[in-house]
């Protein structure tokens, strides 16, 4: 899932609308950005060949964006090594996490971006509505790259199909991903459990429902707030 997360390149016309807003993130995003780079230190990697500036000026969100994109060439190089047992796989479970939360809280901005473009172009009525429809269009779109996912390695999973079938996207509040990821990962233990899966899929199953779960959360806790100011 993580190939899919890549942060946008910000137009100088988002910089412009967002200039109207607090960055309110900023605290949880720079929390997450020092989390990575502490990882970068664990792993012996010189910062200086991967940093992460961060920065409450929004001139310098390109920079920004792009130095998060370009982590992602450090992250690579351990993944692999990472998804090597489910022992290994724990130990560094916080690092994938980190990863895949700020991943998110990227696209949330750049959501907001989406919302502030699409305001200015036309009078809106329900502006929160139109923003949570702007934000669950994304999450489902991901939840069908999830669930396309799976079923490459499941292939006609009755209980997969059921659970994504049993998903109910809300009008005025933002789809929560507690009940699906929950399901999900009990249903990989079950499987594993049971020998249905080997270690290897299972590891995959694991690691791309926990990349997805806190991308979601990182894009979640931005969105959420935001829309309590938009009437």
């Amino acid at each position: 899932m993580l190939n899919r997360f890549k942060a946008y390149k910000i137009t100088e016309n988002d910089i412009k609308n967002l200039k109207n807003i607090t960055p309110f993130w900023s605290k949880e995003l720079e929390k997450d950005l020092k989390k990575l780079t502490l990882w970068l230190r664990k792993f012996q990697k010189d910062p200086i060949n991967f940093p992460l500036r961060f920065t409450t000026n929004y001139e310098e969100y390109p920079t920004l964006f792009q130095d998060i994109n370009n982590y992602s060439n450090f992250f690579n190089q351990k993944y692999k090594f990472i998804k090597e047992s489910p022992r290994i796989y724990r130990k560094f479970f916080k690092f994938v996490q980190t990863y895949s939360k700020t991943l998110g809280e990227i696209k949330a901005i750049e959501l907001i971006c989406v919302y502030l473009n699409e305001i200015n172009k036309q009078d809106i009525g329900e502006k929160n509505k139109l923003f949570v429809n702007i934000v669950n269009d994304e999450v489902i779109n991901y939840l069908e790259l999830y669930k396309k996912d799976i079923l490459a390695q499941l292939p006609g999973d009755d209980y997969v199909k059921l659970c994504f079938d049993n998903i109910i996207r809300p009008e005025t509040t933002i789809i929560s991903m507690d009940l699906i990821v929950s399901s999900m990962m009990r249903y990989w233990k079950a499987l594993a459990k049971r020998k249905k899966i080997d270690e290897t899929m299972f590891i995959d199953l694991s690691s791309i429902t926990v990349e997805l779960y806190s991308f979601i959360a990182g894009m979640f806790t931005i969105c959420s707030t935001f829309s309590t100011s938009v009437y």
